[in-house]
Order: C-alpha cells, then structure tokens, then sequence
C-alpha cells in the first residue's frame, strides 16, 4: 500500500475491492461451469436408464432392419412381376385350349 493520504486510501481501496469483485466473479464462474457440467452429467445418466428401460434400438440396429426393408421390397417387387407374367401366360393357355376345343 501507499502513503495513507485521503487520496491513496480510496485508490488502495477502489484497487482491493476490483481485484476481490474478480475473484468473486472467478470464483462464480468457476461454479456455475461446474453445475452445468454435473448438470449435463445428470441428464446423460438419467436418458440412458429411461432409453435402456424402453428398448429403444440403436441406430446400427435400426440402420441393418431398414437395409432388410429395402431388400424384401425388392423381392416382393420380383414376384409380383412374376406373378403377373405367369397370370398373362396361363391367360394366353387358357384361351388357347378354349379356341382349340371350339375348333374341334
């Protein structure tokens, strides 16, 4: 500290109430970082348990079951065509044995 004039004790005073408010706001900071990292920690355990305990699947596991999806479709969409092919064919036989019964 300096000399203990009138003038050097408000600017000792003004200097030790600026260095304290910024501890204070530091250490405030220093708090509130830690509350919403205990906070984050908090919500993260608590979703894990309320996922784990609705069976919710994973992505990977989600990403395999929309892969078969597209997979059945596809052979769905094969035997349809088929399907329909034979459908045309057994037509065209049917009609083909009537015409060849009318001709007889």
């Amino acid at each position: 500290m300096s000399d203990p004039t009138p003038k050097n004790i408000f600017e000792d005073f003004a200097r030790m109430a600026n260095s304290s408010s910024a501890g204070i706001m530091g250490g405030a900071r220093d708090a509130m970082i830690a509350a919403q990292q205990e906070f984050q920690t908090f919500m993260q355990s608590n979703f894990e348990k309320i996922a784990a305990e609705m069976k919710l699947a994973r992505s990977d596991d989600l990403e395999t079951v929309k892969a078969m999806v597209v997979t059945a479709r596809e052979a769905q969409e094969q035997i349809l065509k088929q399907h329909e092919d034979l459908m045309t064919r057994l037509t065209a036989l049917e009609k083909t044995l009537a015409d060849s019964k009318k001709g007889k």
